[in-house]
């Protein structure tokens, strides 16, 4: 997973948090974006020597997601 960016949508906690820790664990860099704060999923990950950024919002609303600042892990060949 090295090189590669996730995008886990839920990780600040529980089951989804267990995902973005496992592939960051595999070398994949990791984004969150959850309702909530996931300082704590990012924290860990980090603490162990991943790279992770997490913003809230919700992804449900096409507007939100609209506004949203572009995430410094997310390629620019993705954002499109």
């Amino acid at each position: 997973m090295s090189g590669r960016v996730a995008v886990v949508s839920g990780a600040a906690v529980r089951l989804g948090k267990a995902a973005a820790v496992r592939l960051a664990s595999e070398g994949a860099a990791i984004e969150i974006p959850d309702l909530k704060d996931a300082v704590e999923a990012v924290n860990d990950i980090t603490g162990a020597g991943g790279r992770a950024n997490s913003i809230q919002y919700d992804c449900a609303d096409e507007a939100q997601v609209d506004r949203a600042p572009t995430s410094w892990l997310i390629p620019a060949r993705c954002r499109t």
